[in-house]
């Protein structure tokens, strides 16, 4: 996954089978997903999350993830957890996220104010994990969110 922030908008572009690009745009408020082999354009809004966040803790971490020593959060749910890996020294403006309460996504930008380098879902019948290998600061191109 390569996933670029700019003024509140990101975009995930994946390599895999299922996620072909999820874009967020904060003035919608709004994610949309493209997926390999369907026409459709999937939208989820934002504008609230009906799962109940059970428990948000910052946790001990020595993970050094791409010449970074991170910090950790975890979001405890009824059935799911999520653990994110962040480095506090990059960035990201809670603000731009404050409305945005799908996936607790206002309380993550709100407590780390940073990008996550390592993501781990831990759900009922799965798991997915994220790891940043590199990070690059560029000038983007507005037209990446079109």
């Amino acid at each position: 996954m390569i996933k670029y922030f700019k003024n509140g908008n990101f975009r995930m572009d994946y390599n895999g089978e299922d996620i072909k690009t999820i874009f967020f745009l904060r003035k919608e408020n709004t994610e949309f997903d493209l997926r390999n082999g369907i026409d459709t354009l999937f939208a989820t809004s934002y504008n609230e999350e009906e799962r109940k966040l059970i428990k948000s803790t910052l946790e001990k971490s020595e993970i050094i993830i791409a010449n970074r020593k991170c910090h950790m959060l975890v979001h405890q749910m009824e059935n799911t957890r999520n653990s994110y890996w962040y480095d506090p020294s990059i960035f990201i403006d809670p603000k731009n996220y404050e409305n945005s309460k799908f996936s607790f996504t206002d309380k993550y930008f709100e407590q780390t104010k940073s990008p996550w380098l390592k993501y781990t879902y831990d759900g009922v019948n799965i798991q997915i994990n994220y790891t940043a290998i590199e990070i690059i600061v560029e000038e983007l191109n507005d037209n990446l969110w079109q």
